[in-house]
């Protein structure tokens, strides 16, 4: 249990009855001493990589809280509360799911996602951040689908896209903007999918550039207008296209920006139908050909501007090709040759350049390449050339540079490499020396410099590496040796800084460390001394500080033992100075005696005493205020006294801020807190963990400024708030932690100011208000928190100032405002 100054239930009651305030990351249960980590998984040099933390629900038993996923270096990559929900049929595990707040870091620290799961599905506001701490965006969810608003930001902080979802689905406009502010899109949803007209904008404020129509996400035209309008600058129409339910319907056309045609086409039941016509900027016919029922008959041609052949395809009566079809550049040399089945290349395809030069000869079959591929430099000299079957490259295949020298040239096998393959430079010298059997590396794997020299080589074994890696720097020096078997590391590894430095030197067996594991600083200074047997980590281990941390080399970062892989024996923690930080003990992978924790001035931060992993007796921490907080647990439980401190005042002296009584882990009795002053400032009762009686609210001069009733937990009955002069301010009737009756506000004077009517939490009956003067100043009529009815204000004098009527929150009949007489 977290405890929560009773401050915050006044507010509730009294100030936050109607608004809400947005909360900016989620609630999440803050880490407690009794916690007991669990590592669920660990990298190999022994930090872990996921810890669940396991809370106390009585001396015997614990569930599941929370679970924290670390980064390679320790930080924190996400930490998630959790909660472990029952098989549902039999012979199933029980799932751990997210449950309440989780938060998500980038490698930097910062912030990248906030959000909350309520049994495993997000539930509420989803958040995500850049890795400078802007906003990304910001969703909302409920019960795992996306509903409510959703945003999303450039990196400068301008707003980017903003829409509605309804029930996992989008819903109303959804819109989306240029990085100028300006709009770049508007898209209207109904049950998730686009329904009615579509804009999309230029950028750079050039204006409407389409406007497409969709009835449930399929274009189609009312009838009037279009499904599909296209616009170029200063909203000159370039394209207009009708659909119906999906299909092409009627004629599609497009326009030069001068207004000219630029290309006809009619649709029939979908389906191209009549001559399709192609226009210059003159207006000129300069192509086109024949459908019947979207078949294209007879010859179809099309021209450049200039009069020269762009593309020329002759086809029968049925729609079959009676010749290849034939692309021309505008000079009127032919760019491509093919032919075409049911849409797919199909036959000898060849291309050439604009000198005439071949750039590309192949054969397709229904799509499929079919045998020999050579592709062509401009210059006439081959830049690829292989063997097809079925798409898949089949035998040698050669790359050449533009000079002509070889590039590469490897071996295929039904699409997979198969046998040695070679990588060259420019200059002639290998890059890369590589072998496959059947798609996986088999035998050398080599790479080189451009100047010849070695950086990489290896040998490999079914696709695993086998024997001994070796990898160099640039400059030649050895940058790792390491000895591999059968894909699995068994032997020695030496890793190496660019100066020649030894950076760590490791001893691996099965994969597994196995001995010493000795790491350095680029500069020689030690960095970790560990130890492991079989891939678990034994014996003494010592990491240090990076010299430029700590002002010197060696500095002692934190010194701990492992036995058979467990925590075992006394751990300490160092500050950069050399002040020590912290010791804790263990036995066996639990804590046991003695926890302390100081900061570098020797000021102690916390003290606990572990007895098997259970914390016993007092249990010392100071928070992030400086406050010294000190509970009593017995068996892991809180048990006795828990008491706040302020930090020491101007004279030294501690006064206390907080004090209640845990039973079983459970508050019972009286939480009381007080100001600086020592003025007692709230009392709270709780019975079993729970609020039970009155609680009361003084001011830091100790006058009574509010009371309410709590029944297991729940705010039952007469809340009262007072004026310094002790009258009553506001009384607020609650049943079961809802409002319910009379909401009364009064002047110090003791005359009412306000009656709000609620049931269920709800506005619901007349509401009135009244000046000093004993004025009607306001009136109005609500149904289950909805206007109904008269809503009428008046001015300080009594007569109307606004009339007007409501049913069930939208407004009926004029409104009549009146002046002040």
């Amino acid at each position: 249990m977290r405890l929560v100054s009773f401050f915050l239930v006044f507010i509730s009651t009294f100030f936050l009855s109607t608004g809400y305030a947005e909360a900016v990351l989620p609630e999440m249960k803050l880490r407690q001493p009794n916690w007991r980590p669990q590592i669920l998984e660990s990298y190999p040099n022994g930090n872990p990589q996921k810890v669940l933390f396991l809370e106390p629900i009585s001396s015997e038993e614990t569930q599941p809280v929370k679970q924290v996923v670390f980064f390679p270096d320790g930080r924190v990559k996400a930490e998630m509360d959790v909660i472990l929900i029952p098989a549902l049929k039999e012979g199933e595990r029980p799932s751990l799911v997210a449950h309440g707040g989780a938060i998500q870091f980038h490698q930097s620290g910062a912030l990248s996602k906030a959000a909350t799961f309520e049994q495993g599905r997000l539930n509420g506001e989803v958040k995500t951040y850049y890795p400078d701490g802007g906003q990304e965006s910001i969703q909302y969810f409920v019960h795992g689908m996306r509903d409510g608003k959703t945003l999303s930001y450039f990196q400068n902080g301008a707003l980017k896209e903003e829409g509605f979802y309804s029930g996992g689905k989008l819903e109303g406009v959804f819109i989306s903007y240029f990085e100028d502010g300006e709009k770049a899109s508007e898209v209207p949803y109904k049950n998730g999918l686009p329904h009615g007209t579509v804009f999309e904008w230029h950028p750079d404020g050039k204006g409407l550039m389409s406007a497409k129509v969709y009835v449930d996400g399929i274009l189609s035209g009312d009838g009037t207008n279009p499904a599909v309008m296209k616009y170029g600058a200063d909203l000159a129409l370039t394209e207009v296209q009708d659909f119906r339910s999906g299909k092409p319907y009627g004629v599609h056309l497009k326009y030069f920006e001068n207004g000219k045609p630029k290309y006809r086409m009619n649709y029939l039941s979908g389906m191209r139908e009549g001559d399709e016509q192609f226009f210059n900027e003159t207006g000129e016919r300069i192509g086109g050909g024949k459908f019947i029922k979207g078949t294209p008959i007879g010859e179809h041609l099309l021209r450049y501007p200039n009069g020269n052949l762009q593309k020329r395809a002759v086809y029968t009566s049925g729609g079959e090709l009676k010749e290849p079809i034939c692309e021309y550049y505008p000079n009127g040399q032919i760019k491509q040759k093919y032919s075409l089945a049911s849409g797919d290349y199909h036959g000898l395809f060849e291309s050439w350049y604009e000198n005439g030069c071949s750039q590309k000869t192949c054969t397709f079959v229904n799509g499929l390449l079919e045998g020999e591929v050579i592709v062509w430099f401009e210059n006439g000299v081959v830049k690829e050339k292989g063997t097809y079957h079925d798409n898949k490259k089949e035998g040698t295949v050669e790359e050449f540079y533009e000079d002509g020298t070889l590039r590469f040239k490897g071996n295929f096998a039904k699409g997979v490499k198969d046998g040695e393959f070679i990588d060259w430079f420019q200059n002639g010298n290998k890059r890369i020396l590589e072998h496959f059997k059947l798609g996986k590396r088999e035998g050398k794997l080599q790479e080189w410099m451009e100047d010849g020299s070695l950086v990489f080589d290896a040998f490999y074994q079914e696709d695993r590496p086998h024997e001994t890696l070796r990898a160099w720097y640039n400059g030649g020096q050895l940058r790792q040796c390491t000895e591999f078997n059968e894909g699995k590391r068994n032997g020695l590894e030496k890793k190496f800084y660019e100066n020649g430095q030894l950076q760590s030197i490791a001893l691996f067996a099965n994969d597994l460390l196995e001995g010493k594991y000795e790491s350095f600083y680029v500069d020689g200074s030690p960095k970790a001394f560990l130890e492991y047997e079989n891939g678990v980590p034994v014996g003494e281990h010592r990491e240090y500080y990076p010299p430029q941390e700590a002002g010197e080399a060696g500095q002692i970062a934190r010194v701990y033992h492992y036995f058979e892989g467990n925590l075992h024996g006394r751990m300490e923690f160092y500050h950069s100075n050399g002040t020590l930080g912290g010791v804790i003990h263990y036995e066996h992978g639990a804590l046991e005696g003695d926890k302390k924790q100081w900061d570098e001035t020797g000021q102690l931060l916390e003290e606990a005493f572990y007895v098997k992993g259970r914390l016993e007796g007092r249990y010392f921490k100071m928070n992030e205020q400086g406050e010294d907080v000190i509970t009593t647990y017995k068996n892991n439980l809180r048990e006795g006294p828990h008491v706040v401190m302020y930090p020491p005042n101007e004279n030294g002296a501690k006064v206390k801020h907080m004090e209640a009584i845990f039973k079983n882990d459970l508050l019972e009795g009286e939480m009381r807190e007080y100001a600086p002053s020592g003025t007692k400032l709230a009392s709270t009762f709780y019975k079993n963990g729970l609020k039970e009686g009155r609680a009361t609210l003084y001011s830091p001069d100790g006058l009574l400024m509010m009371t309410v009733d709590f029944l297991a937990d729940h705010k039952e009955g007469l809340a009262k708030s007072y004026f310094p002069n002790g009258k009553i301010h506001k009384t607020v009737p609650f049943q079961n932690d809802l409002k319910e009756g009379e909401e009364k506000t009064f002047f110090d004077d003791g005359s009412v100011a306000s009656i709000y009517s609620y049931c269920q939490d709800k506005l619901h009956g007349i509401c009135k208000e009244w000046n000093m003067e004993g004025y009607l100043t306001f009136e109005g009529e609500y149904v289950e928190g909805k206007k109904h009815g008269k809503f009428n204000k008046y001015h300080e004098d009594g007569t109307p100032k606004l009339l007007q009527t409501f049913v069930m929150d939208k407004r009926i009949g004029d409104k009549k405002n009146f002046a002040k007489k």
